[in-house]
């Protein structure tokens, strides 16, 4: 069994963590703890679009993406020079 993240689109969107063992399942099991009474998720609405439509990705390729992001943001920011000039 594989962890993946869930991207649940609503009028907001979550990002779930799941196991489960395909894409398909993991879409399922996000599903399912959204409808659990035990589980609350900040901005919940009734979904926008339906499950099948859901980005899913393997945990350990979100935390890749995530990283190479924060990474980029770090370069950029060191990377641009401090001006007080005023651009339109």
């Amino acid at each position: 069994m594989d962890k993946y993240v869930v991207k649940v689109v609503h009028v907001f969107s979550n990002v779930i963590e799941v196991d489960a063992a395909s894409e398909e399942e993991a879409r399922h099991n996000a599903l399912q703890l959204i409808e659990s009474s035990d589980q609350e998720f900040k901005n919940y609405y009734e979904s926008t679009l339906p499950p099948e439509n859901w980005a899913v990705l393997l945990k350990s390729d979100f935390d890749n993406i995530k990283a190479q992001v924060e990474e980029e943001l770090k370069s950029q920011s060191a990377n641009e020079e401090k001006s007080n000039i005023i651009e339109p």
